[in-house]
């Protein structure tokens, strides 16, 4: 169902929104089914997308998925047919500001990657809490309970952004909540929206590294539940990103560029270092030196 119009009130208890670009089976087989099998109501899901042409390749194989994808049940298609799509911008950091600008001052949005192929929170084992080989990661229980009690627990240390832990690695994993400068990874993660220049996304590599920085610049605190976490392939599934002929060197180059920006503008909160395996530029998050006061919103 193509959406033209933006909602004139707010959206109760979130929305969800997905960016998405030249993967309209990978959709279909990844997030969408991971929202439906969560029992997530599909009235509150857009996907948003790059052009009228990606449009009608997604709401024709929305409608049809069969043809494409077999042996998918009733109840799934019909879900399939409810889902909402909004004509954006294509790249990235465009596709991320316009859904800002689309919905509504306060909104919250949850924002997904489309390739999630699941959901997962940590077990710690009771009976040897410190063992780390024992603890565990199981599928979350009830998805729309997590993601309501993150925009409460967000708003109640005063964060406009939360997120999840980065990697499904249960040795790196923690029970705790946290609201200090700590990575918000881009495959999942909330929002209360809000019109502000500050927050516009300027670069497409390391967005997800931007956007913590201007959160945590303006209010002080983001929140990231470092128990919960999805399971995706980061750099490797076809489509988004990796669309575009060269896209593996393009990408390195404009991460370098990306990194040496943010560098610069937060010397004081980064520092770049090099993956030994891949060399790739990354960005290290460094706790500000006195606590930082919160802007006005």
């Amino acid at each position: 169902m193509l959406v033209s119009q933006k909602s004139k009130s707010l959206i109760q208890p979130y929305v969800i929104a997905i960016p998405s670009y030249h993967r309209s089976v990978l959709i279909i087989k990844k997030s969408l089914r991971t929202l439906f099998n969560h029992s997530i109501n599909p009235v509150l899901v857009t996907v948003f997308l790059a052009n009228k042409e990606e449009y009608n390749t997604y709401s024709k194989l929305f409608q049809q998925p069969e043809k494409l994808i077999p042996n998918l049940d009733g109840k799934y298609k019909k879900f399939l047919t409810t889902i909402s799509m909004v004509i954006g911008k294509k790249g990235l950091k465009n596709q991320r500001n316009f859904i800002s600008d689309f919905y509504l001052d306060k909104q919250k949005i949850i924002q997904m990657d489309d390739d999630i192929e699941g959901v997962k929170m940590l077990v710690v084992d009771k009976k040897d809490e410190k063992d780390r080989k024992k603890w565990d990661l199981i599928n979350v229980p009830n998805l729309d309970k997590l993601c309501k009690d993150a925009f409460k627990m967000s708003e109640k240390v005063g964060a406009y952004l939360w997120g999840i832990y980065p990697i499904a690695n249960t040795y790196f994993m923690s029970p705790k909540v946290s609201s200090e400068l700590k990575f918000i990874v881009g495959p999942m993660f909330g929002i209360i929206n809000r019109k502000d220049g500050s927050l516009k996304l300027s670069i497409d590599e390391k967005e997800n590294v931007e956007r913590t920085l201007q959160y945590f610049v303006k209010d002080g605190a983001v929140l990231r539940l470092n128990n919960v976490t999805v399971m995706t392939k980061y750099y490797s599934n076809p489509g988004g990103m990796q669309t575009d002929k060269d896209a593996k060197t393009h990408r390195m180059v404009e991460a370098q560029k990306s990194a040496e920006y943010l560098h610069k503008k937060y010397p004081d909160l980064t520092k770049i270092f090099y993956r030994k395996k891949t060399n790739r530029p990354e960005i290290k998050l460094l706790q500000p030196k006195k606590t930082m006061k919160k802007k006005n919103k």
